[in-house]
């Protein structure tokens, strides 16, 4: 009897986690990092449209500015990027992450799809 309540124990806590990380990634993130050394803090507002994309924005306060972003989000899997100027010079700064609970997603940071750091997210 002891193995099968374990088993149903553990099932029960599968089902929790999938039904949080099934009620999506929209809302508001906050995101640390770096990239590259430099240290990276914004917020994301990330909104799921259909078919699994991505859209919303990223308020970066170093830059002063709210940068509009694309993603995509399948299962886990939750990817976002935007466009900034950074001394002249065009950047694609990527967010490629996993969701680890409902409200915390980890992974890596792009400039233009080259490996440059490491992210954590925060409802």
């Amino acid at each position: 009897m002891k193995k099968s309540s374990l088993f149903t124990g553990v099932l029960g806590a599968l089902a929790v986690v999938q039904v949080a990380v099934a009620a999506g990634v929209a809302g508001a993130w906050k995101v640390v990092g770096t990239a590259n050394g430099m240290p990276i803090e914004i917020t994301c507002t990330l909104t799921e449209l259909k078919a699994g994309a991505l859209s919303g924005s990223c308020y970066a306060p170093d830059l002063h500015a709210t940068l509009p972003i694309t993603g995509t989000h399948h299962g886990r899997s939750v990817s976002w990027s935007y466009p900034i100027d950074y001394q002249g010079q065009d950047l694609r700064i990527g967010y490629d992450g996993a969701l680890k609970s409902a409200s915390d997603i980890e992974g890596d940071i792009t400039v233009n799809g080259s490996p440059a750091g490491q992210f954590t997210a925060k409802r």
